[in-house]
């Protein structure tokens, strides 16, 4: 009997000193990110690196939707907003230091975010929501505009990002570099719900009156959120801008900002493990669909029809994958896998629980 508990208490409790320091998690998930190239190879490395950027912005939409309950649209058009200052700041002044344009298309996207906040104090729901769909229109016509005055219809060039002389588009630094900026987001996101920041931010999305009525200014953490998920859209917008070496408003379409509300639907509202886990859905489908149509026959009629509603087929499977996680699993890819894991480790109990009174 004690040598059955023995072999099966270990395990609890590295689990349990896992959970109450997650730090420790950094080393092995480094370890796997420097191995992750040589096991997808070329192109799914340049997919994993997509996604790594994916999560950055799904950390901030769940940050401002998913915690403060604050619905937005906005995310392609702070995207934009983040490219465009990168593309403005390095067609003027070029040599800028790359982590420095960072910065700046932080704070410009910040700004803006800012400025959404002003309509958050007295808008809710779909109100809201029509005020950053709203934001979209305004921002793509400006840098519409933007563009076309300066360098015309092809776009912006960005040049090869550098950080401390080593060059991003050298090797896999990119999916490192990424993969590191998706890391300090989720842990960052992780952190700030811990903190009064993330308190407030609840008590707001679960009932305003209550949480002004405990003492929490509404209107301060709302200008907070909006500002603080909105730099981080900057940042992401910039690096999504640098990674395609080139900026140009089709790049940033409404479908765009749609794909993250279901990246924070499907990988679990309020999670950070949610938002990349629906990062991985969303950005991760069209190519493993692409890679299944692919294995069929080329002659087939089928491929074909598929192949020429390619795009649709994909929307469809993003609505219907939403509805599913809405009605039958609501704390989305996060909750279901929390919830597997429950049933398994309900099963080893009972497994245990029999061993020690056979034992007995």
């Amino acid at each position: 009997m004690n040598q059955t508990i023995n072999e099966t208490r270990p395990v609890a409790r590295a689990w349990s000193f896992l959970r109450a320091h997650p730090a420790l998690l950094i080393i092995p998930w480094g370890l796997a990110l420097f191995f992750l190239p040589m096991v997808l190879g070329p192109r799914w490395t340049d997919i994993a690196t997509l996604i790594f950027i994916a999560t950055v912005g799904s950390v901030a939409l769940n940050m401002v939707t998913g915690t403060a309950g604050q619905m937005s649209l906005g995310n392609a058009a702070l995207m934009a907003v983040g490219a465009y200052t990168a593309a403005g700041i390095t067609f003027y002044i070029p040599n800028v230091p790359f982590l420095l344009v960072l910065v700046f298309s932080a704070l410009v996207a910040g700004v803006v975010g800012l400025l959404v906040g002003i309509p958050a104090l007295r808008l809710a729901g779909l109100y809201l929501v029509m005020a950053t769909l709203a934001l979209h229109f305004i921002v793509k016509f400006v840098a519409e505009k933007f563009q076309l005055a300066t360098v015309g219809v092809a776009g912006f060039l960005l040049p090869r990002p550098e950080i401390f002389g080593i060059r991003l588009d050298e090797g896999n630094n990119w999916i490192y570099f990424t993969g590191i900026l998706a890391t300090l987001a989720l842990l960052g996101y992780r952190n700030l719900l811990r903190s009064r920041f993330g308190r407030a931010w609840l008590g707001i999305h679960y009932c305003e009156q209550a949480a002004e009525a405990l003492g929490v200014n509404v209107s301060r953490y709302k200008f907070i959120v909006f500002g603080l998920s909105s730099a981080i859209i900057g940042v992401q917008g910039a690096v999504f801008g640098y990674y395609l070496y080139g900026v140009e408003i089709d790049s940033f379409p409404l479908s765009l900002a749609i794909s993250y509300v279901a990246m924070i639907i499907i990988g679990g509202l309020g999670r950070p493990l949610g938002s990349f886990l629906g990062a991985i859905f969303v950005v991760g489908l069209p190519y493993t669909e692409q890679d299944l149509v692919g294995k069929l026959p080329n002659d087939s009629p089928i491929v074909g029809a598929i192949s020429n509603q390619m795009f649709n087929i994909q929307l469809g499977l993003y609505g219907l994958a939403v509805v599913v996680f809405l009605v039958i699993e609501p704390t989305g890819l996060r909750g279901l896998i929390t919830r597997v894991a429950n049933m398994f480790r309900a099963g080893a109990k009972k497994r245990n629980t029999v061993e020690l009174k056979e034992t007995a």
